[in-house]
């Protein structure tokens, strides 16, 4: 049995793993390197460093690394302007803040809140100050040839990178992609027919539809050559790389992996970057991973909320069923949640996945605990904190005094996901 079926039968000795296999980094992965801070960024750069003589780079992930890089520079550079815009109405906010709470003393204190507006005022300039100097510089700095990040992966990938297809290579890859991705054979069918336009590198053209196809075959042709197993690092979040089971990420996809050892007869393993820092603690900080696990739950949540985005259609309805065969109990006097003590993106997500979930729960009530191990599962632990917070300052945790314990008002709960599921879904 093991022998016709080694894609279930892999060695899991992490340490025999690292040292044995070529390491592979998908686009990204390298992207990612600049939405980090500096110090996180070179932990991981530093990790690889360790792998030098283990690393190999496909000439598609080359590529797009090349094409999308300034794109995310100008990204990350507009964050500094969201960021001191935010800044700008932090004044006035708290002002409304004091004048709502202290209304019957406004005439007699309005000079002591002014006062302290003005303090705020000039903290909060000098800041902006300082993010718009650094600003600038990390613009300037970025867009020439002394990016750090760029060249520090240069010098680790010197001599390591694949070699493109020809134009015939390419025609014969076109024509496999069409009939293996209409079949939703992975990986890539989800870009199938989303992904548009193309790239013309040394004379061949590339369809960005292809591109995850076109990095996989790269990858199994290498591993072929050198007769080597391959870790594959990826912070795509889509469902044609991962075997994901009741919202839970296992591992690859099961193709994949059969795939790999029957082109190959060597082993393939996949992490995510979080993976990575995870199994190396004691080369990086407790900041570095904290850092990367913010920015994966981040990643999962924006990936959630556009599954859902196209789950729903402009009618409200949900595949397969109408509003109406998911109507809650009772909606009585029942309003929609906005986005008071939950960024709004968080909430539909959540709202979302609760309403996919749980609406047809016959459970009337929920211990909190175990409603935050499931949120935890799903969601991470610092966004299962902001949601449970959530629930608690929206009225819709119970406390049973004499069993010592807390619940989810769970019939509340569905009825108020219910309207905002709703109200998010309506033309």
């Amino acid at each position: 049995m093991r022998e016709k079926f080694r894609e279930f039968y892999f060695d899991k000795d992490d340490k025999k793993i690292w040292e044995e296999s070529i390491i592979i980094l998908d686009t990204n992965v390298l992207l990612n390197l600049y939405r980090y801070t500096k110090e996180t960024s070179d932990q991981i750069i530093g990790l690889l460093d360790k792998y030098r003589d283990n690393l190999w780079m496909p000439h598609q992930v080359a590529l797009e690394y090349h094409y999308n890089r300034k794109s995310v520079l100008i990204e990350q550079s507009g964050s500094y302007k969201k960021v001191c815009n935010a800044l700008k109405d932090i004044p006035d906010k708290v002002r409304d803040i004091l004048n709502q709470d202290l209304s019957n003393y406004k005439k007699r204190h309005k000079d002591d809140v002014e006062n302290f507006i003005e303090i705020i005022k000039s903290a909060t300039n000098k800041h902006i100050e300082e993010l718009n100097a650094k600003n600038g510089k990390d613009t300037e700095y970025n867009f020439t040839d002394k990016d750090s990040i760029k060249l520090k992966i240069t010098n680790l990938y010197n001599g390591k990178v694949g070699d493109p297809y020809t134009k015939d290579e390419m025609k014969e890859l076109e024509k496999e992609a069409d009939d293996r991705l209409k079949k939703e054979i992975p990986p890539g069918y989800k870009d199938y027919n989303k992904k548009k336009g193309h790239k013309v590198h040394n004379g061949v053209t590339i369809q960005n539809k292809y591109g995850d196809l076109i990095l996989w075959k790269q990858l199994l042709r290498f591993a072929k050559e050198k007769n080597t197993s391959v870790i594959f690092l990826t912070d795509e979040q889509k469902e044609d790389w991962w075997y994901d089971l009741k919202s839970r990420i296992i591992g690859p996809k099961v193709e994949l992996l059969n795939e790999f050892t029957s082109e190959t007869n060597m082993e393939f393993h996949m992490f995510n970057s979080l993976g990575f820092v995870k199994r190396h603690r004691d080369d990086v900080n407790d900041d570095t991973v904290s850092e990367v696990k913010e920015l994966d739950e981040y990643n999962r949540l924006s990936e959630n909320r556009k599954i859902f985005g196209r789950r729903f259609s402009v009618n409200g309805r949900y595949e397969g069923y109408s509003r109406e065969s998911r109507v809650p109990p009772n909606l009585d006097n029942k309003k929609p949640f906005i986005p008071e003590y939950l960024d709004s993106d968080t909430l539909a997500t959540f709202c979302f996945w609760f309403y996919n979930n749980f609406s047809k729960s016959v459970s009337k009530k929920i211990r909190f605990s175990t409603f935050y191990e499931i949120i935890e599962d799903e969601f991470g632990d610092s966004t299962a904190k902001n949601i449970m917070n959530f629930l608690y300052k929206e009225k819709l945790v119970k406390e049973d005094v004499i069993k010592q314990e807390m619940y989810i008002k769970v019939d509340l709960l569905k009825a108020r996901v219910y309207l905002t599921v709703m109200d998010l879904t309506v033309e």
